[in-house]
């Protein structure tokens, strides 16, 4: 059996990257396989808990066999593995069959895998089954068990519309914690957000573990981050800050940081947040040349952009992977990837 992540189809680029940076935050050091655009193979389990930490994927499990794509060949696989089970478990299965590819549907191979499930004597049970299975048909038919499933209805409460305060344009749950993921960053680094707003980002790394410190120059959005904060019993992990992140030096608070583990933002795009009277680009660069000295080379930024340009040309950062993903019909967000160059050097005297 391989351990085998479905990913959801925004965007299997991200989606792979996104694995990628999980399994680093952990602490696993894996071989990661795409025998196809949707789905990871890895060359061990996949490690528990690892779905829980995902945006964009669907579960994570063992894959048993992987057939042809036609019913025949998988109604025998799968009576193989059937006929493996311990025969008092319940079975559930998610079946995935792209429309018009194969000449069956999902549900058409759904009450096929029922029929064989019954006919080897097991329990067909699609409520708190024991077991699941996962029947996916791409180029190959991938057949095996879900060990984890996505709580993607975590993220639902955690839209925009769902919080106390809300703004237009805030990212979604899930892509924040691609986001996230991206930056490799094991649990309980202490991330900065210096373009705040709502705090989804925060909310985001704060669930995935992380410590977070958060600065929003406007009053009122300030005040809603927090509110959205304490919503979700997070204010133990993220410091709201109101201020001008352009001169952080300024503050007494932000003098007693020594040193950040990252940086994950979505600086204003000029459209229904403010860039504070500056081009937006300007309004990044400046602000990360302020925030320049409390990260160690090597520490990553994850930041998000309507302009590719503004991504390829952060001064003193080398940018190592940058992915699209359209959002509607005239929004394409840009999201980069990278990390701080140079040499480590002693951090400034702050008090």
């Amino acid at each position: 059996m391989e351990g085998s992540i479905f990913l959801t189809g925004e965007n299997p680029e991200l989606a792979r990257a996104e694995v990628e940076g999980a399994l680093k935050a952990l602490g696993k050091h894996m071989v990661l396989e795409n025998p196809d655009e949707r789905i990871v193979m890895l060359d061990g389990p996949v490690p528990p808990g690892l779905a829980s930490r995902l945006g964009f994927s669907h579960f994570t499990g063992r894959t048993v066999s992987i057939t042809e794509s036609s019913i025949p060949e998988i109604l025998v696989k799968l009576k193989g593995m059937i006929g493996e089970s311990p025969p008092e478990k319940g079975i559930s299965m998610v079946v995935k069959v792209p429309a018009g590819r194969f000449g069956f549907s999902s549900s058409d191979l759904f009450t096929a895998a029922e029929d064989v499930i019954r006919s080897e004597g097991k329990r067909v049970m699609h409520r708190q089954p024991d077991l699941k299975m996962f029947i996916i048909v791409r180029d190959m038919t991938y057949i095996g068990w879900i060990d984890e499933l996505t709580d993607r209805n975590s993220a639902k409460l955690r839209r925009g519309s769902r919080m106390p305060f809300n703004r237009p344009v805030v990212m979604d749950p899930r892509l924040a914690r691609v986001l996230v993921n991206l930056s490799g960053l094991p649990p309980d680094s202490l991330i900065l957000d210096p373009f705040l707003g709502p705090g989804g980002l925060a909310i985001e790394a704060a669930h995935l573990g992380h410590r977070v410190i958060g600065v929003e120059m406007d009053r009122e959005i300030c005040r809603g981050a927090r509110a959205n904060v304490s919503h979700q019993g997070l204010s133990d992990r993220i410091e709201v800050q109101e201020g001008d992140s352009r001169k952080l030096a300024s503050y007494p608070w932000a003098r007693k940081i020594s040193r950040v583990d990252g940086i994950i933002t979505d600086p204003p795009f000029g459209r229904s947040a403010g860039t504070m009277g500056e081009d937006p680009g300007k309004l990044l660069y400046n602000v990360l040349e302020e925030v320049n000295d409390l990260m160690e080379p090597g520490s990553p930024l994850v930041l998000d952009s309507f302009s590719e340009e503004i991504i390829d040309n952060v001064p003193g950062f080398g940018l190592l992977r940058k992915f699209d993903i359209r959002i509607h019909k005239s929004m394409t967000r840009h999201i980069g990837l990278l990390v701080k160059i140079g040499e480590e050097r002693k951090k400034p005297d702050r008090s």
